[in-house]
């Protein structure tokens, strides 16, 4: 039975053993391994628990093997798990594929199988390109440029933006130069010459 048993392990990625434990396929993704600039590859890892709950659908798909009777399935994997705990007390058992069982103490203990996937690590240097342009909008025209002619371009407009600001800078100290000068003459708007009334003189009366 270890074989129909391996079997529904890897296609459904669980499988239970009466008086045994769970065991469950734990699919790792591919990873990258910065210190050693490598791209490690897809692999997974058994992991066992010492519960051993049978879900229906693994005693249906076991029932295949016995004239599809389920009843039938589920009594010889109770069984099996018996059968398999007394061996286990005489000496460990590998099982291939999946690991190392063995009976420590009063329960069962498992290592699993270290596996080496179909897949080789492969080195993951950074590529470094040269001389590449890239599409850059300038205004509303496209422009392409390497990455040393774009920097370039960035430190000639770097001397007209302090321009810019420097003119602001004096336009504004400008104007509190003035506002200045205006406080210290006690400047005010009806003090304006447009305001004054000039004088009207009376022309005298002459008679004839």
């Amino acid at each position: 039975m270890f074989q129909q048993l391996q079997d529904y392990l890897f296609q459904y990625k669980t499988v239970a053993i009466p008086g045994v434990g769970t065991f469950e396929v734990i699919d790792r993704p591919a990873s990258l391994d910065v210190a050693n600039q490598l791209l490690l590859p897809p692999s997974y890892a058994i992991q066992f628990s010492r519960q051993a709950a049978v879900p229906r659908h693994q005693l249906q798909a076991l029932a295949a093997g016995f004239d599809n009777n389920a009843e039938s399935a589920e009594a010889a994997l109770s069984q099996f798990g018996t059968t398999l705990q007394q061996q286990l007390q005489q000496a460990p058992l590998a099982w291939q594929g999946v690991g190392a069982l063995e009976w420590s103490g009063s329960q069962v203990q498992f290592v699993p199988t270290t596996v080496d996937g179909m897949l080789s690590a492969v080195p993951a240097q950074r590529v470094l390109r040269e001389n590449v342009t890239h599409t850059v909008l300038v205004g509303e025209q496209e422009m392409r440029y390497t990455a040393d002619e774009y920097e370039a371009t960035l430190q000639q407009d770097k001397p007209r933006d302090w321009f810019l600001i420097i003119g602001w800078i004096i336009a504004l100290v400008s104007i509190l130069f003035l506002l200045y000068h205006f406080y210290l003459n006690n400047w005010a708007p009806h003090a304006s010459g447009l305001r004054q009334k000039p004088a009207v003189s009376e022309m005298p009366v002459q008679y004839k």
